[in-house]
């Protein structure tokens, strides 16, 4: 019974949509950190490795700015200062990565489905 009221309360939505916003806000700051601190070299060889940018100097910035940035939406997300508009923004840098993710595939070569299995 007392569970039927919390949520019809909508306490629970609110907590978890707090939780939510809390760890999306801790992983992008872990990721963040993770590519700016230990080898940020790595990094700008992934960059490199899409092919979306063939700049050197847009390719540094890029590589240089975008962990940071990502730290500071995560920071926003955790403390609850603009919360939509740095959604937003992580949504805009997720967007332009995600087909470049699938291996260049979507540019050239239909992707390779292997639906049977073989048994030696």
């Amino acid at each position: 019974m007392f569970y039927g009221l919390l949520l019809l309360s909508g306490i629970a939505q609110d907590v978890t949509a707090l939780l939510a916003r809390w760890w999306l806000g801790c992983v992008f700051i872990f990721m963040g950190l993770n590519k700016a601190l230990p080898n940020p070299e790595y990094f700008l060889n992934l960059v490199r490795a899409y092919h979306m940018v063939d700049t050197p100097w847009l390719l540094n910035s890029i590589g240089a700015t975008l962990p940071w940035f990502e730290v500071y939406c995560g920071l926003l997300l955790l403390f609850g200062v603009a919360v939509r508009g740095s959604a937003l923004m992580l949504i805009a840098m997720l967007v332009p990565s995600r087909p470049s993710c699938s291996g260049g595939r979507w540019r050239s070569q239909p992707p390779i489905l292997n639906t049977k299995v073989s048994v030696p």
